[in-house]
């Protein structure tokens, strides 16, 4: 058995007693590994003395402070799961151990402020008020201490259960990046400058989670969504290849055979004129949901009303393509729609009449889906083509490239979150913006032929006005 030091003697000394915040310390140490009735009733009898074991003695309802914390790490290195990566302590820079009161702290700051709110008596600052709380002083005094645990942001009210939120394990596993492989002590940090720097990223995560719940309540997404429409995907491939076996690899007839067929008899031989009005509708839809989408976009609502009309006709394309490019499968060549249905290639170059563009299209898909965004940053990426001061006439530029500015920065963050090895990454997203451009300004021409072959179909007012 492990005999007690002569310096645990002094600190048990009654002309040297031990301070009650490491008393408590060592109870909310304890507390974690045996349960809260064991510990309680085995290290403190009810006289509140501690009670030492002699050397001679093995007494097993005694136990040192030693060896308490060595039990613990004893009991816990094979039980405790890994740790999360978490910041340092915010009052202490101790190793943290989890989410208290609202900010990353360590078990003992966690007690001493639960047990500070317990407190009927304000605490006396032994110095000058301005005492520094840092890795091994932490105890030296309770008043600059609790007044630390205030000024960082612990809060009754901001008690939280549960696992951390994801944007809130983002937000510490970026920042331990930051502090990894440097000197400085996490201690000589300014609290103010980690306040500010806290700030800005959970204004960041916030507009992003924002951003997030404002599109998927317009269109179903996420993993259950990609699930389901890689399924349906490959039980459509199944279906085409089935039908290759029986007919062949049967080409579509050309613009003027199909006319020539319709005028003659009135049959849709290939359901091309059913396919354009079924496209009419569907990029009539999406023009709505993109309009909705971009009222939300914060800032946006703020614009003049014909600022807002500018740029969501300027962007409408390159939008649509940012959020809906995972839908694109270039390998076997279909896509599949908002609706659910999935499309061919060859059907798609039948209802524009133009392969090349459509090659285009799904080319400019496959790359977009190479640079692995998550969908967050997609929808970043769509608002940033939309909020584009450069792309129409505006009245107030300025305005809209300060909501832009906005967007790049999150976008950055994200990227340093979640691909901290690609650095040229936002590069290689203004590439694809670049390219959307340039398609989709061949989308408008592509359109402009579509109406002037088929000038029996009626296009909804809300689409003209778009597309005009």
């Amino acid at each position: 058995m492990k005999t007690v030091s002569e310096e645990d003697m002094a600190c048990i000394n009654m002309e040297h007693p031990i301070p009650w915040d490491d008393l408590g310390d060592l109870i909310e140490c304890a507390h974690d590994v045996f349960g809260e009735s064991c510990v309680t009733s085995s290290l403190f009898p009810m006289d509140s003395s501690p009670v030492v074991t002699s050397p001679e003695v093995d007494n097993s309802s005694a136990i040192s402070s030693s060896n308490i914390i060595s039990s613990s790490d004893s009991i816990t290195k094979e039980d405790k799961p890994p740790s999360p990566l978490l910041p340092p302590c915010r009052v202490c820079g101790e190793k943290a151990s989890g989410l208290h009161y609202g900010i990353n702290t360590c078990e003992a700051c966690k007690g001493f402020f639960r047990r500070s709110l317990q407190r009927k008596e304000d605490y006396q600052c032994v110095g000058d008020g301005n005492c520094r709380i840092q890795p091994g002083k932490r105890n030296s005094c309770a008043h600059c201490r609790y007044k630390k645990c205030v000024s960082v942001g612990m809060s009754k009210k901001a008690i939280k259960t549960g696992r951390y939120t994801h944007a809130k394990r983002t937000r510490d596993i970026e920042e331990v990046r930051k502090l990894e492989g440097k000197d400085d002590n996490p201690a000589d940090v300014h609290p103010l400058y980690m306040q500010a720097r806290d700030q800005k990223e959970h204004e960041i995560t916030q507009l992003i989670e924002y951003l997030t719940k404002a599109y998927t309540e317009l269109e179903p997404t996420g993993p259950d969504a990609y699930k389901k429409i890689a399924m349906q995907q490959e039980e459509f491939m199944e279906h085409y290849k089935l039908k290759q076996e029986m007919f062949g690899q049967l080409e579509p007839i050309t613009k003027e055979e199909y006319r020539m067929f319709y005028e003659l008899t009135g049959i849709d031989i290939d359901d091309r004129k059913s396919m354009v009005q079924n496209w009419t509708k569907t990029l009539e839809d999406g023009v709505k949901k993109l309009i909705r989408f971009a009222k939300a976009i914060p800032g946006f609502m703020e614009l003049s009303l014909n600022d807002q009309a500018a740029l969501i006709k300027a962007a409408r394309f390159e939008a649509r393509t940012i959020m809906l490019h995972r839908r694109f499968d270039a390998e076997n060549c279909h896509f599949t729609t908002v609706n659910g249905r999935i499309v061919h290639r060859i059907q798609l170059e039948m209802l524009y009449n133009d392969p090349k563009w459509v090659e285009a299209l799904f080319a400019t898909g496959s790359q977009m889906k190479k640079l692995r965004l998550t969908f967050p940053e997609t929808l970043l990426v769509a608002v940033i083509a939309i909020v584009s001061p450069d792309r129409c006439e505006l009245e107030n530029p300025a305005q809209v490239e300060k909501i832009q500015l906005k967007m790049i920065e999150a976008l950055q963050y994200s990227f340093k979150v979640h691909h901290p090895n690609d650095k040229i990454l936002l590069a290689k997203v203004i590439v694809r913006l670049m390219d959307l451009r340039v398609l989709s300004e061949w989308n408008r021409k592509v359109i402009e032929s579509i109406q002037l072959d088929w000038p029996d179909i009626e296009f909804p007012p809300l689409l003209l006005e778009i597309i005009g």
